[in-house]
């Protein structure tokens, strides 16, 4: 067994910061010497781009050793080989997502000597059935700190679930990853959903919130791929980012004039969407928030123009209804096209660009395929990274009669044609390397979770 540490001569401390591989029982000690010194063993407390990944490791039995206070943040992160873990008495705290993604758990017990327990500390333990000792309750099924639910083993008896009428908050990941959730009840008691609160409860088909609930976090019901319907109450005020990304058999949703701002990819890739109808109330709309809704025929409300077609925001152009037909005109009255507005709309054969556009963003056109000739017009004096990107056989026309337009790299694909109309353009050539290392990199699982 070879344990690695960060010495900090300072503070006299020592954090874990890995284990070799092969390693199958590891013991923590509480000290460890290091050049004549004695250091104070720490257990996580790392932020998510410092945190040990233990996933590469065949880790069965981890011993904590007596003396510990405190298991930290992301402590022991994709050890996915435990297959249960004893937390001693001396133990007062389990810091955030300690054990996430530690998938072969299947029990875990709380001693009483725990006071605090951090949000998604369980997240993502797909095989945990109970947990038991202190704060475990409904049969142990769930764990509630004060009056907020930390967390729900995911594979707990039953497909249903009343949240108990103690409940006022349910934390982050509380529900994160329960596949076998059909239904569950939200009781008035609830005023807030934390982030990524039902991710990935892929099962779940419907949900109620109830008027009680002034607050849903980021990611929220993000992959809720069964969900067909969902009520949202007058309560509630903002729809956050991604809070229904990827619930793609959502059919349709009201949102209520409560609401006063819409979040970015809040309802990114909810392919089922025929129909969105914007209320007064909204004074704001992320980027992207509608990308992905491939059978979206018509915009209702505010900020829609065209019919329907598309929503604008200021003189910005922020989405298109994908399935309203296969060819554009953009009204007179926008200056710059979104960022995503009409990325992944591969129906999209023509698009016109009007002399008011000043602008054209990253992403807006990416993945358009059939798209085969668009006209820049003079207006133009910037198309972002990307604007283009996947538009393989685009006939491209640049009316840049004045100079000036600033075409950052890879705005289009190295096999799209362009003509420049005008004279001295200022143009960055494309080249097969550069597309390589600069098009868009699918973000990691951190990245997608907290948005960096």
């Amino acid at each position: 067994m070879a344990l690695k540490y960060k010495y900090d001569k300072e503070t006299l401390t020592a954090m874990l910061i890995g284990a070799d591989e092969e390693d199958r029982i590891v013991e923590i000690p509480k000290t460890v010497s290091y050049y004549k010194k004695l250091y104070d063993v720490r257990i996580g407390s790392y932020t998510y781009e410092q945190s040990i990944d233990f996933s590469n490791t065949k880790i069965k039995k981890i011993i904590i050793s007596d003396g510990f206070t405190s298991i930290g943040n992301w402590a022991f992160y994709g050890c996915k080989s435990l297959p249960s873990i004893t937390i001693p008495n001396s133990v007062t705290s389990i810091g955030r997502n300690a054990f996430w993604r530690c998938s072969s758990l299947t029990s875990i017990t709380i001693p009483d000597s725990v006071t605090s327990i951090g949000d998604g500390a369980f997240g993502g333990c797909e095989n945990l059935r109970e947990f038991k000792g202190k704060y475990a309750t409904e049969n142990g099924r769930c764990i509630i700190v004060g009056s907020r639910l930390k967390a729900y083993a995911n594979k707990a008896s039953g497909t249903s679930f009343t949240i108990p009428d103690s409940v006022t908050s349910i934390g982050s990941d509380a529900f994160s990853g329960c596949s076998s959730l059909t239904s569950i009840t939200i009781p008035n008691s609830v005023t807030s959903i934390g982030n990524c609160a039902f991710r990935d409860c892929s099962s779940l088909t419907s949900i109620t919130i109830p008027d009680s609930v002034t607050s849903i976090g980021d990611c929220a019901f993000k992959g809720c791929s069964s969900l067909t319907s969902i009520t949202i109450p007058n309560s509630v005020t903002s729809i956050r980012n991604e809070a229904f990304y990827g619930c793609r058999c959502l059919t349709s949703i009201i949102i209520p004039n409560s609401v006063t701002s819409i979040g970015e990819r809040a309802f990114n890739g909810c392919r089922s969407l025929t129909s969105i109808t914007i209320p007064d109330s909204v004074t704001s709309i992320g980027d992207w928030a509608f990308n992905g809704c491939e059978n979206l025929r018509e915009f209702k409300g505010k900020y829609v123009a065209e019919n329907g077609r598309c929503i604008i925001v200021g003189s910005r152009l922020k989405a298109y209804a994908n399935a309203s037909g296969t060819s554009f005109n953009i009204p007179d009255s926008v200056t710059s096209i979104g960022y995503g507005a009409f990325s992944g709309y591969k129906s999209l054969t023509s698009i016109t660009i009007p002399n008011s556009v000043t602008s054209i963003e990253k992403w807006a056109f990416q993945g358009c395929n059939s798209l085969t000739s668009v006209t820049i017009p003079n207006s133009v004096t910037l198309i972002e990274k990307w604007a283009f990107y996947g538009c393989e056989s685009l006939n491209v026309e640049i009316c840049n009669e004045d100079g000036g337009v600033n075409i950052q790299p890879v705005a289009f694909e190295s096999t799209a044609k362009i003509k420049y109309l005008g004279k001295d353009a200022k143009v960055t050539i494309q080249t097969k390397s550069e597309k390589e290392e600069t098009k868009p990199k699918k973000k990691g699982f951190f990245a997608r979770l907290f948005g960096k």
